[in-house]
């Protein structure tokens, strides 16, 4: 079996007429070690549509490769009907406007509310995903998941009744319910 390490190759070609010649490749990494990466963004359980939303964590490879990129993804069940994605890419070269620290390996995807294209446009649980690659195409995921509430309560008075009197003494009464989808 082929192990992560710097490799070369040594080729020989005979002809025939015995003649022989042997070289080498130039050198080169195996690596199919996945990169180790961990969120260390704490979500908060419930969204709305106006949050700014931020992702960030570290990644590296403790094989012989370098990182390549990172992708965030943001999902919900409405998004495929509608014809709706966010995600967001950076590689270690160019990253898009993202942060990227090279130096410690961390990255930073951060969503600013825009009234065109914020990614929690329904109510329910979102679904985030982030892949992070490296350059020999080894990946890691990790899934995370936080709900959006855009409804504000329902609230509904039980008593005072409605067009009645009331004397509103010390012994008068208000009463009602309130709900919420989350």
């Amino acid at each position: 079996p082929v192990t992560d390490a710097l490799w070369r190759l040594q080729v020989v070609a005979t002809d025939n007429a015995g003649n022989e010649v042997t070289e080498f490749s130039p050198s080169f990494w195996v690596d199919q070690t996945k990169p180790d990466m961990k969120n260390t963004t704490t979500l908060g359980s419930v969204v709305s549509i106006d949050d700014s939303f931020s992702i960030s964590g570290w990644i590296s490879d403790s094989g012989y490769g370098k990182i390549d990129r990172v992708v965030a993804t943001i999902d919900h069940e409405e998004y495929d009907q509608n014809g709706k994605t966010f995600t967001q890419t950076f590689t270690t070269e160019t990253d898009g406007g993202l942060v990227w620290d090279s130096e410690n390996n961390r990255y930073n995807f951060t969503w600013s509310y825009d009234s065109n294209n914020s990614p929690f446009l329904y109510d329910g649980t979102y679904t985030i995903t982030i892949l992070g690659y490296d350059k020999g195409g080894n990946e890691r995921e990790i899934m995370l998941s936080t709900s959006c509430d855009n409804d504000p309560p329902a609230m509904a008075f039980t008593r005072p009744y409605a067009m009645t009197i009331d004397s509103l003494s010390k012994h008068s009464e208000t009463t009602g319910n309130a709900t919420d989808v989350m």
